[in-house]
């Protein structure tokens, strides 16, 4: 009887699992505009991963994906779109809620962005990792997952939920809050502010400017090579 049980358990562990990562249904998507008259980016992903690749010459913006879901009908109700509002290109993730959808339904579209390197983003990312590289100046608003961010000429802002966020070789300023994760921040052409920490671990690197932390909750805080000022709180400060 025991025994009996402990199969039963394990086997409706084993379904739960393979219902919480359900991909049995997929498809590809793309969206592209031209980005004449156009001054900016915006970006609305949702659940899924996504990267977003500046290059120099590009005169599209190009987003490519895979969809994802749980059953033909979620997987026909996964779009990826690109409009103009007067001189920005939207680039929008439609992905139903779980209202409009079986609780234990799932869908996502995982997805690329390419841009022209120097055009300003705006990002809106719902779950899941997501890595920026080679862009202009941008303002990112994560919800979970890991972020990484490489190589923007000018100033960034971050605002993440949870997961880590990895920062390096920004020309501008740095500025971001953070929920929960650790944070890494290294060469900056300006100052690094963190106004916001929650828990987490702080450690930057090889800043011209200053560094600030406005508010920490839990973790330690390092830091080296920083030509500017330095105003951190002093209960988590750690050189």
């Amino acid at each position: 009887m025991k025994l009996a049980l402990v199969l039963t358990l394990v086997l409706l562990g084993g379904a739960t699992a393979a219902a919480a990562d359900d991909c049995s249904h997929r498809a590809d998507r793309e969206a592209a505009l031209d980005t004449g008259g156009v001054r900016s980016v915006r970006i609305e992903a949702g659940a899924g991963e996504l990267r977003v690749e500046g290059r120099t010459g590009q005169t599209r913006v190009e987003a490519t994906g895979v969809a994802c879901g749980s059953s033909e009908q979620v997987l026909g109700q996964i779009r990826l779109t690109a409009r103009r509002e007067a001189n920005v290109i939207v680039v929008k993730a439609e992905i139903p809620d779980a209202s409009g959808r079986g609780w234990n339904e799932q869908a996502r579209l995982d997805m690329t962005v390419i841009v022209p390197r120097i055009l300003p983003l705006e990002i809106d990312d719902g779950s899941g990792s997501a890595a920026i590289a080679h862009v202009g100046p941008a303002t990112i608003k994560d919800g979970s997952g890991e972020l990484t961010v490489e190589d923007v000429v000018g100033d960034l802002r971050i605002e993440d939920g949870s997961g880590s966020v990895e920062v390096a070789k920004v020309t501008g300023n740095v500025r971001l809050s953070d929920g929960a994760g650790s944070i890494s921040v290294r060469e900056v052409g300006g100052s690094v502010t963190v106004d916001d920490d929650g828990s987490g671990s702080i450690d930057v690197a090889a800043v011209k400017g200053d560094f600030t932390v406005s508010r920490d909750g839990s973790g330690g805080i390092s830091h080296r090579d920083v030509a500017g000022q330095v105003h951190v709180p002093s209960d988590h400060q750690n050189h």
